[in-house]
């Protein structure tokens, strides 16, 4: 699959083309085992458009930290909440720091931090009176309250000096993007979180749905105060 993806990963100059592998979920909890093994998956498959899956448990920041100042790319996935994706952004800028300490070039350096979507509103919906207007909001609302997180600490000062070093953005990807209630839109969780610097694994039904329906224009950013009103909700 990544020789298949290498001509992308070649043309964007290492920004896209990737393959993703997850490192065995028994080691969740495990910071240095995930660390060890990320590194054994990555030289094992060979190829430098591979993306180890990392889970952003507690465990999994000091991992993330240690695999990015490795040169390795990282998906940190299994993201639901704001605070843990402050943890996720400050464990991928920390491994950077090693690496430019180390006097190691950042080129390697991709990483995405995957957002599960629909299932928070599965989560929340389930909480909620039927009769409630927040039903089916708070995915949306979460996941442009995250962009909004991403945009301050990828401007600041602190990412300015690694980005002068060639760091990349840590671009939030939308996973489980798919509509699993038939009474939303079912290309709600696409059409509301598209923007600069964002993934979106959509699944090929969804995909599908959006080539013959969907609206291509920014919308990531739009009503972010109405997101952060939601969640208060």
């Amino acid at each position: 699959a990544a020789d298949v993806l290498r001509p992308v990963f070649a043309a964007s100059d290492g920004a896209d083309g990737f393959v993703s592998l997850e490192v065995s979920p028994a080691l969740a909890h495990d910071s240095a085992g995930t660390a060890v093994e990320a590194k054994r998956l990555f030289a094992a498959v060979g190829r430098p458009n591979v993306m180890i899956k990392i889970p952003a448990t507690r465990e999994g920041l000091p991992a993330i930290t240690e695999t990015v100042a490795a040169g390795i790319p990282v998906n940190v996935t299994l993201i639901f909440s704001l605070e843990r994706y402050m943890g996720v952004m400050n464990a991928y800028l920390a491994g950077l720091e090693r690496r430019v300490k180390a006097g190691e070039s950042l080129a390697p350096n991709a990483s995405v931090a995957s957002f599960f979507v629909s299932r928070i509103d599965s989560a929340v919906d389930a909480l909620l009176p039927a009769d409630t207007p927040l039903r089916g909001r708070a995915a949306v609302a979460n996941a442009k309250t995250a962009y909004r997180l991403f945009r301050q600490v990828f401007s600041g000062e602190r990412f300015k000096a690694l980005a002068a070093a060639g760091a990349r953005v840590q671009r939030p990807l939308w996973a489980s993007t798919g509509t699993k209630d038939p009474a939303y839109s079912d290309v709600l969780y696409v059409d509301e979180l598209i923007g600069p610097d964002t993934v979106n694994t959509i699944p090929p039904a969804t995909w599908n749905a959006f080539k013959d329906h969907g609206k291509v224009r920014r919308t990531v950013d739009e009503g972010v105060e109405d997101s952060r009103r939601t969640l208060e909700e």
